[in-house]
């Protein structure tokens, strides 16, 4: 299925488009703080969910690898535009959104280094292997588009299922 493309003679949709992506950026970039802030005020992390921690930093680093290359990459938007005959639909909103999201996960895995939590807060077996795994299937995808085997593309594509395979 093609991605889809605006109408060339309609700014209409391109405004909406904009005006829903910041809003979206808006809205999942103001969620992350109470956990934020509550940690801080209680100096403590007990009850948070390490796996979700460090679960969400990778995946939102995998996303953002993902939206970063679509977005500031004329090499990468060529070859989707190639392979699907269409504009990739990456925006400004989605690259500040994975960007802010990787931040402020860093700063709540730093609270869980530096407050306090519970003896039995730790980083499952499960999650420890995920990030590990999946990393190095993308290190072996990465290694084979730079020797030129696999499609840069289908590294980046292996980048943004990351974050939904968690």
């Amino acid at each position: 299925m093609d991605a889809p493309q605006y109408p060339d003679d309609c700014s209409l949709w391109r405004l909406i488009s904009q005006v829903l992506g910041w809003g979206y950026f808006l809205a999942w970039s103001i969620s992350f703080y109470p956990q934020v802030f509550l940690n801080r005020q209680l100096q403590s992390v007990v009850g948070l969910s390490l796996d979700f921690v460090y679960l969400n930093l990778w995946g939102f680093f995998c996303y953002s690898i993902y939206n970063v290359s679509f977005y500031a990459s004329a090499k990468v938007r060529d070859a989707y535009r190639e392979r699907w005959g269409s504009e990739n639909l990456v925006r400004g909103n989605d690259v500040a959104f994975g960007l802010h999201a990787v931040g402020i996960c860093a700063i709540t895995l730093w609270q869980t280094i530096i407050y306090a939590r519970d003896e039995s807060q730790k980083l499952s077996a499960w999650a420890k292997n995920f990030i590990i795994v999946s990393a190095l299937g993308g290190a072996v995808l990465a290694v084979s588009a730079y020797i030129g085997t696999t499609a840069v593309l289908d590294v980046l594509y292996y980048t943004s299922t990351v974050k939904m395979k968690q």
